[in-house]
């Protein structure tokens, strides 16, 4: 019976109405086929988000896909700040590409030795340049927010100076243009 339910998480025609009944009967593997769907709705996401099952929450957000995220457009800000500060899910939160910047922000103040979350604020698009700064303590977090755009000219400047960090500090696209020209030049 889970591979007939497996299945019909997958498929793309299965109409609204049966989806619903899915997510109601669905377990184990099927909850996780369902997470991965992207035409979910509101309502459908939150019954999946109830289960607080780790492995469903990581992919409604992120869809656990290195190669290709996947991410949930349904799941909204008050459940990723909820998801974070009431289930302890930042590091999913973090990786998901809909995550609001003070919600980025907030994490990177209170993450501690929480590397991995650090290292995915570092490689977040929507982290603001004082987010970055906090992400700085950890080296591969350092390493990767050399090269974010949103991180300040000043600290860009700094990690040019580090054999470390020169190399995706050269390549960060806020780098002034005369500091580029000096370093083509030397």
């Amino acid at each position: 019976m889970d591979t007939v339910l497996d299945g019909l998480a997958e498929n793309p025609a299965l109409p609204p109405h049966l989806l619903d009944r899915l997510i109601a009967l669905a377990d184990g593997v099927t909850s996780l086929e369902l997470a991965r769907r992207t035409d979910l709705t509101p309502a459908q996401v939150q019954a999946l988000l109830a289960r607080d099952d780790p492995a469903v929450v990581s992919a409604l957000l992120a869809a656990g896909r290195a190669e290709e995220v996947v991410t949930q457009p349904q799941v909204t800000e008050a459940q990723l700040w909820e998801l974070a500060e009431q289930q302890g899910h930042w590091l999913e939160v973090a990786r998901n590409p809909h995550c609001p910047p003070d919600l980025l922000h907030h994490m990177a103040s209170h993450a501690g030795a929480d590397v991995e979350t650090y290292r995915a604020i570092a490689r977040h698009p929507r982290a603001c340049g004082e987010t970055l700064l906090l992400c700085l303590g950890d080296a591969q977090a350092r390493y990767l927010a050399a090269c974010h755009p949103n991180l300040p000219v000043e600290t860009i400047l700094e990690l040019l100076g580090s054999e470390f960090t020169a190399r995706p500090a050269a390549a960060n696209p806020s780098l002034p243009v005369h500091v580029m020209e000096e370093l083509l030049e030397s």
